[in-house]
């Protein structure tokens, strides 16, 4: 039986001058603070019998509270004309928001293991999250620049999601230097609410992100574990991916793409020829893209490359948003950021003892990637 409490805790301030100036009426001073508190509780019950059956239960718990405020006002000298003219005067507004945000979250899970005979074993479970998030006050008073009547919210603004996390696995261990296995696998990434700098009279909310796919690989070793080999080979479908964009020029945001996929094949290989010496090797092939996103467009695209193709922007449907029109450009099809399609690296490390106390190590590698 193990219990694991956590307490997370963290509070920022920070004060600065934006435009780096010593000119009164173009001081941009701004004052930003983010403050975040978290306690969970998780128990978990685990069984070591010597029979072919095993279990692991358990349940866990989450209290969360984050808060984030910013103002920033053009001037320095009271009452003095600030950057924008005469007719707004410093300090003159251009972003006052504050978020507070509470969220709360359960989950139990569950995994079976059987071993029907001693070089199979066949495991399954899951686990059902809850998550609920809550604005218990949101404002937003950035109106004098921009001119629009500020918006000013006292909670109303609820999430609540669900989730059953399946998972299924067999592996196949004829002896100590083999292992053969695969798996089916789902995962739960919950939804929230946007905070800082943004448009709270929007939509700034943000859905789960899931995923579900398969794993299969190979593990061995060779020569008397003079030689480590191994091959895996994965395909995952993911809805709902969570990326960060920029809107408004300025402001960063957790948006959602509709669907992705991706599918690939790594293999890693290690050899120790002699005492201290290790030479290794990885390579990764990988598929993976957009099947169906539609993102916001970046400044000047609009104009640049106006249409509804592929890299083109226009304004459009969304339909991962209920079809919200907005100035989108389609991004489906492309490939994911971060995402080479080939990438690998080869090495060593190399270490021997100088004295009882004291060891000298070497090492050197080389990494390849396609793309970024």
């Amino acid at each position: 039986l193990t219990s694991v409490t956590g307490y997370y805790d963290l509070e920022f301030f920070n004060r600065a001058n934006f435009t780096s100036t010593n000119r009164a009426a173009a001081i941009l001073g701004s004052i930003n603070v983010l403050e975040i508190r978290e306690i969970s509780q998780e128990i978990r019950l685990a069984s070591n019998f010597t029979g072919p059956f095993n279990f692991l239960i358990g349940g866990q718990y989450q209290d969360s509270k984050a808060v984030t405020a910013s103002i920033a006002a053009f001037g320095a000298i009271a009452g003095q004309p600030s950057v924008l003219g005469p007719t707004r005067p410093s300090p003159f507004v251009a972003s006052n928001n504050f978020l507070d945000q509470d969220g709360e979250a359960y989950s139990f899970f569950a995994q079976f293991l059987v071993a029907p005979i001693p070089e199979i074993e066949i495991s399954a479970g899951g686990r059902y999250s809850e998550e609920t998030k809550k604005l218990a006050s949101v404002i937003n008073r950035g109106a004098q620049l921009i001119g629009a009547v500020p918006f000013l919210s006292n909670g109303g603004n609820v999430a609540k999601f669900t989730d059953f996390s399946p998972e299924i696995s067999i592996s196949y261990k004829p002896n100590s230097d083999l292992n053969v296995y695969a798996n089916y696998k789902q995962g739960f990434l919950s939804g929230g609410f946007n905070g800082g700098s943004f448009n709270a009279a929007g939509d700034f909310s943000y859905l789960p992100q899931n995923i579900d796919g398969f794993e299969a690989g190979v593990k061995s070793r060779l020569f008397d574990g003079m030689v480590t080999a191994e091959l895996a080979l994965y395909s995952y479908k993911i809805d709902n991916l969570q990326v960060q964009v920029t809107t408004d020029g300025t402001v960063q945001e957790l948006r959602n793409a509709g669907k992705v996929s991706s599918k690939g094949a790594e293999f890693s290989l290690a050899v120790r020829p002699t005492d201290g010496l290790q030479l290794y090797a990885n390579v990764a092939y990988m598929d993976a893209q957009y099947d169906q996103y539609f993102a916001t467009c970046y400044v000047g695209q609009l104009t640049l490359r106006p249409g509804t193709g592929i890299g083109q922007c226009a304004s459009q449907p969304n339909p991962t948003n209920n079809n919200r029109v907005g100035v989108l450009q389609n991004l489906s099809g492309t490939e994911l950021v971060r995402s080479p399609e080939w990438s690998g690296n080869v090495g060593f490390v190399y270490d021997t003892p100088i004295t009882d106390s004291l060891k000298l190590e070497l090492s050197s590698a080389v990494t390849y990637s396609d793309s970024l």
